[in-house]
């Protein structure tokens, strides 16, 4: 099929998730954890200077002394623009503003075509709050280190018949999970039109709104990794769809298998064996296919003293030179987590 052979080229040596994050260090501590006190002291001992002298100097030449204490901030900066500001860019932003202002059409059509919908200032909101005060984190977005992020691709469920020559890929949603997550709940984050049909004939009441979703009554579904079918049996009545397939493998003849079951509500993505860039398969509504890519795991560097940011995303060859002397050994206090581009592996 066209929309897969381009994808193939780019997928990776088969991976263990588990094996992957335990090759590093397992203390990692997130970046969140060291306040400025902390930071002004290592100072000192990384400069052998005195502890006083480099809290006047943060107090002289820091970031907060170079601003007025009226600036605007977020993204107010970029809609509230100074009448005496005769900058050409201000100009220009002015005027795209302005344009916003009288057309929703104009808007909206600019927004479409925007690679991100909200600005990181508005998307990093609440998370700010966290960093100020840690106590008051929720449980729920709390992440226990060390851990790896994992982006998963959904495609458009798509149906193929002999009289197909090719076959065209379509990028529908992707997620971010955790490799401490469980495979369920990234199944009831997926959304599909078809687990929204309404079951039933309602040609004698098409006014009917009592009926049940598809996905509420036929609750089965697996995703396919390596070899293994993970099967959703959180329900009594769910149904284990690879048995089937598992069964036709058996016989020599067809050349198959041998294949695995497991359940997915008993599996996290650290129990995964995984090719990047490969080709699986979640399978729900009895045929409905979805073509599933996990694209990348990450590799992150935590309280590196040669990053620029904390943590820091560095290709191999950077990472290396930095973090390692002429005999490959370590220097410096850091934690290091892969991370795989899918533009990149080969």
């Amino acid at each position: 099929m066209e929309g897969l052979s381009g994808q193939l080229k780019n997928v990776s040596e088969k991976i263990n998730i588990r094996n992957f994050l335990k090759q590093w260090d397992s203390t990692a501590h997130v970046w969140l954890e060291s306040d400025q006190v902390d930071t002004i002291t290592r100072i000192a001992e990384e400069m052998d200077v005195p502890l006083d002298t480099v809290e006047e100097l943060d107090s002289v030449c820091g970031i907060d002394t170079l601003k007025r204490g009226d600036e605007p901030a977020g993204v107010e900066i970029l809609q509230n623009i100074p009448d005496d500001l005769d900058l050409v860019t201000a100009r220009f932003q002015r005027r795209e503003l302005q344009k916003r202002e009288e057309s929703t059409l104009y808007r909206n059509n600019i927004i479409r075509k925007m690679k991100y919908r909200f600005s990181d200032d508005k998307l990093g909101s609440g998370y700010q709050d966290y960093i100020k005060n840690k106590e008051t984190i929720p449980a729920s977005v709390k992440i226990n280190q060390p851990e790896v992020l994992i982006k998963v691709c959904v495609h458009v469920p798509c149906q193929i018949t002999p009289q197909m020559q090719s076959v065209k890929i379509v990028l529908d949603q992707t997620y971010l999970v955790l490799g401490s997550q469980k495979l369920t709940e990234l199944r009831d984050k997926i959304t599909c039109v078809n687990d929204f049909a309404v079951a039933g004939d309602l040609s004698e009441n098409p006014d009917d709104v009592t009926r049940y979703y598809a996905k509420d009554i036929y609750k089965s579904g697996f995703f396919y990794f390596e070899g293994v079918f993970y099967n959703d049996m959180r329900e009594p009545d769910c149904r284990d769809y690879s048995e089937v397939i598992r069964k036709w493998a058996e016989n020599p003849a067809n050349r198959a298998g041998p294949y695995q079951s497991e359940k997915m509500e008993n599996t996290t993505f650290l129990d995964l064996n995984v090719r990047l860039g490969y080709p699986y398969v979640y399978q729900h509504q009895g045929n409905c296919e979805h073509i599933i890519v996990i694209s990348d795991v990450r590799w992150m560097v935590y309280n590196s003293e040669y990053a620029p940011e904390n943590p820091c995303f560095m290709c191999d060859q950077c990472f290396k030179a930095l973090h390692y002397d002429k005999d490959d050994c370590k220097i410096g206090d850091f934690q290091a987590y892969r991370y795989f581009d899918s533009h990149a592996v080969i």
